[in-house]
């Protein structure tokens, strides 16, 4: 046997040691890494984790604490820390020194703080803290330095004070403070210099202490919390992008001492604040001024200094604004939208409105004046006029020559007159001219040529539109409905309508003269509802109507004298209910309807269509007769004997001799038969008719020759007096 010497002893303790010590040591996990379990966090005896580090307990074993995590130094991918119930702080964490990755506490409802994560200087990714209920602060993550690229801290409610990343000089991409119910103020950050985007949204902050070396942020700074200043924003002097400011209790914005350049700015439900005294300094906007709902800025004071403002303006429901003046030297583009400001009087102040893309002016109840857009010459797209209460007229903007989009003058209960828009020569798309119901004339519409698509003239009050007579092009369908026109003179410069024309329920059209050069319509011709409309004269030189024709609910008209040279015609595609039950036809004319109110009450005579139907362009099952005077067949319309009824015929001599009066009318109205004593007064039938067409009073073999009408609503109505062969006389009724 060998005896082992005393140095040999040593060597082989000391390698015994060394394996010992060997195993002791923690170890490197090469991928991602999940502990779900406590037992997992205690088996844990690694420094590094190459991948994820991923720390969810299951329900059946919740972790408590993360003290066996102390051998850890490095991650290599992201650290998530999530969905643990008994976890109060990260101790055992505090060798962890580098995350190359994100760095996430989501929805830990004991974790308290962040105890144990303080050695922690640089994660390589984004951090994100929300949804734990229980936190109170986040100090320890001060010696973070550097890389971070963004910082998500959300739904912590129990968090008041945002007092960590002090160590923070940039952020790469965005830092986002939303949503923790109780937070009432910001003390960290305290050495960010730069962040590309900073969000601070829907918490309680009433102040912010921290961001005290803030300078620039790259894109936007968003703050819609309720903050009383901005004195934490006094060293910035840079935001790219807009700078947003909503629901805050800011009164001013003094604290913006050193801001300079601003992307946008934008403005929204700061109901204390009365200025904008702070932004002197900025110059020029590359974005847009949006201001929505501050209810006490009276001024916008504070913007003197802006020069242009490059991609729109939009003031709206500035319950208080009364001056924008401050904008006059702003050569401003883009969008315009000033609509809702109860207490603005005029536009002045945007005197460099030149050629914006678009204007839109709505329900600004006192405005008056709109001469602040005196050197507006073109707009690109579309102009807006809607539900002004006080405007009368356009005064003052005679420099606009052109629009490329579609107007649209809707609702302005006190506008007489366009006079203002003289120069207007054309407008790219449609043109809306609807519910003025004091606009008498289209003055200042003199030098329009052409409208590029549909034109609408609705529900105003209309007297003339002479004013159109340079009007040689409309590009789509034209709509004349619900005005007072007595005839359509000075439209005489059309002579060719792409789309449809309709002209209906208008109440005082007697004739349709001014349509006297018009030779084809593109879609259908509409006649419907014009209660005084006696002939169609004024149509004699159309030829061609490409889709259908509809006359119906013209209560005294006769004949259809004025159509008699249309000699092509197509269809409509149209249900006919009760003519062929729930099926469709292609209708070529419709003269009357299915029902009583539809019918055309005095129109006996048909020959002017006589030729057209004859010719085979219509067809038996193409043409519709009904609820007239006098409903021919499709034989009898295309017979030159049977086309008109004669019998019925208004015998013009009678009409001389009669008179119905008084009218206006407000109890009893009288018929006076004197020198017409052959008449059978019980043969005389006597109907009353409303602006729709709608029969509301008939009396059958009239007894007496006075009609108690003390019931009838107060109104214009027509009345039809006739006998069992004729027409004797028809008019208009006032019912006081």
């Amino acid at each position: 046997m060998k005896t082992i010497t005393s140095q040999k002893k040593l060597r082989l303790s000391f390698l015994i040691f060394i394996l010992g010590l060997a195993g002791s040591y923690a170890q490197v996990f090469n991928g991602d890494l999940s502990l779900n379990s406590q037992s997992d966090v205690d088996n844990f005896n690694y420094s590094e984790v190459t991948g994820n580090l991923i720390i969810i307990e299951n329900s059946i074993t919740p972790i408590s604490n993360l003290s066996a995590l102390n051998t850890l130094v490095h991650v290599s991918g992201n650290l998530l820390i999530n969905n643990n119930t008994q976890i109060t702080d990260l101790n055992g964490l505090d060798n962890l020194s580098n995350i190359n990755g994100n760095l996430s506490f989501y929805g830990n409802t004991s974790l308290n703080n962040l105890d144990g994560i303080q050695n922690l200087t640089s994660i390589g990714g984004s951090v994100t803290i929300s949804n734990n209920d229980s936190l109170t602060s986040i100090s320890d993550l001060d010696s973070v330095t550097s890389n971070i690229t963004s910082v998500i801290i959300s739904g912590n409610d129990m968090l008041q004070d945002l007092d960590g990343f002090n160590g923070l000089s940039q952020i790469s991409i965005s830092l986002t403070v939303s949503y923790n119910n109780n937070l009432q103020t910001i003390s960290g950050f305290t050495n960010l210099q730069t962040s590309e985007s900073i969000v601070i949204n829907a918490n309680s902050i009433n102040s912010i202490s921290g961001f005290d070396n803030l300078t620039t942020i790259n894109d936007y700074l968003t703050i819609s919390d309720n903050i009383n200043n901005l004195s934490f924003l006094g060293q910035l002097n840079t935001i790219g992008g807009d700078f947003t400011l909503a629901n805050t209790s800011l009164i001013s914005l003094n604290g913006l001492t050193n801001l300079n350049s601003v992307g946008g700015i934008a403005l929204s439900y700061n109901n204390l604040l009365q200025s904008l005294l702070g932004m002197e300094n900025i110059t020029s906007l590359s974005g847009n001024l949006y201001l929505f709902d501050n209810n006490n800025i009276m001024s916008l004071s504070g913007l003197d200094s802006l020069t242009q403002i490059t991609e729109g303006l939009t003031l709206s429901f500035n319950d208080s604004l009364t001056d924008i003046s401050a904008l006059s030297g702003a050569l401003i583009s883009g969008n315009i939208l000033i609509s809702e400001n109860d207490a603005l009087l005029n536009l002045n102040g945007l005197d460099n409105v030149i050629s914006p893309n678009s204007l839109w002016l709505d329900n600004n109840d006192l405005l008056t004046d709109i001469s602040g857009l005196s050197n507006l010459s073109s707009i690109t797209d579309y102009f807006i006029v809607d539900d002004h209460n006080a405007l009368q007229d356009f005064t003052g903007i005679n420099s606009l020559e052109t629009i490329g989009g579609y107007v649209r003058i809707d609702g302005n209960t006190a506008l007489a007159s366009l006079n203002g828009i003289n120069n207007l020569t054309s407008i790219g798309l449609g043109m809306s001219i609807d519910q003025n119901y004091a606009m008498t004339s289209l003055i200042g519409l003199e030098s329009l040529s052409s409208i590029g698509g549909d034109f609408y003239l609705r529900e105003s009050a209309l007297e003339s539109v002479t004013s159109l007579s340079n009007l040689s092009t409309i590009g789509g369908d034209f709509t004349i409905r619900c005005n007072v026109l007595p005839a359509l003179n000075g439209l005489e410069s059309l002579s060719n309508i792409p789309g449809a024309l309709n002209i209906s329920f208008n109440n005082a059209i007697t004739e349709l003269s001014g349509l006297d050069n018009l030779v084809s319509i593109g879609g259908e011709l509409r006649i419907e509802n014009n209660t005084s409309l006696g002939t169609l004269t004024g149509l004699e030189s159309l030829t061609t109507i490409n889709e259908c024709l509809t006359i119906k609910g013209n209560v005294l008209l006769n004949d259809l004298e004025g159509i008699n040279n249309v000699t092509s015609i197509g269809s409509c595609f149209v249900g006919v209910e009760g003519r062929s039950v729930n099926s469709f036809n292609n209708v070529a004319i419709t003269i009357g309807g299915l029902y009583e109110y539809e019918g055309n009450g005095s129109l006996y005579d048909f020959c002017s269509i006589s030729a057209l139907v004859a010719s085979a362009q219509v067809s038996e099952n193409e043409l519709i007769i009904s609820q007239n005077l006098y409903n021919p067949t499709y034989t009898e319309v295309q017979g030159s004997n049977t086309c008109a009824d004669a019998s019925l015929s208004i015998n013009e001599e009678l009409i001389k001799k009669i008179n119905v009066y008084p009218n206006p009318v407000s109890d009893n109205l009288y018929i006076d038969l004197s020198g017409n004593e052959s008449f059978n007064i019980n043969n005389i039938n006597f109907e009353i008719y409303d602006i729709t067409g709608k029969l509301v009073i008939s009396y059958s073999n009239l007894q007496q020759l006075k009609i108690n009408l003390r019931t009838l609503s107060k109104g214009m109505y027509f009345y039809i007096l006739r006998d069992v062969n004729s027409i004797i006389k028809n008019g208009k009724l006032i019912k006081d």
